[in-house]
């Protein structure tokens, strides 16, 4: 049974809430993968300063932290109210979503945590926050086009296809293209 055809405004509301809030974490990920893979790579140089890039990569991986974290909990609280996960996906590869989504998320909670650690281990950090948000953002998508009853909607799929094009785009410029290994900015250590 697809998910906007459950009976109930709980349900109705849930089911809204699990579609919008996954729909903008699907767009804060590619804002966070164009302005991090930009400032990395300097790909835009002129346009933006370094911090002000930096500044905006950070306060868009926090919304999309806690849009992710929303689309989670919405997901875990409906499951008690009378349908199951199952019944939000309409087409039948509904288990290759979920698990493209939560593989997903456990990745993005591996990048998050490395950020901690980024000063410890700068090699494997960047390996890892310089290679895990193209994995995310692509099983991120395969999880949004099948798991919702959006998936045949050109609201979806058309910006789906812009998104991983252009992000291709600036990742081929960025590894292929002539640019200067840009200094990530250090964290300030005050001496007492």
């Amino acid at each position: 049974m697809p998910l906007s055809v459950v009976s109930g405004a709980a349900s109705s509301y849930d089911a809204n809430i699990i579609r919008f809030s996954g729909l903008a974490a699907w767009y804060l990920l590619i804002s966070v993968v164009v302005v991090g893979t930009t400032a990395a790579g300097n790909v835009a140089r002129h346009s933006v300063t370094l911090k002000r890039k930096y500044l905006i990569h950070r306060v868009l991986s926090r919304l999309l932290y806690l849009t992710v974290a929303l689309h989670v909990w919405t997901i875990f609280v409906a499951s008690f109210k009378g349908w199951q996960l199952a019944d939000v996906t309409e087409i039948g590869w509904g288990t290759l979503a979920r698990n493209c989504g939560v593989t997903a998320a456990y990745l993005l909670i591996v990048v998050a945590a490395s950020n901690m650690t980024r000063s410890r281990y700068p090699t494997q950090w960047r390996i890892i926050h310089h290679t895990f948000p193209f994995v995310i953002l692509v099983l991120a998508t395969v999880h949004g086009v099948a798991a919702g009853p959006d998936h045949d909607r050109l609201a979806i799929v058309v910006p789906s296809v812009v998104a991983l094009t252009v992000l291709g785009m600036i990742f081929a410029i960025r590894s292929y293209g002539t640019h200067t290994k840009t200094k990530f900015p250090q964290k300030r250590r005050y001496v007492q």
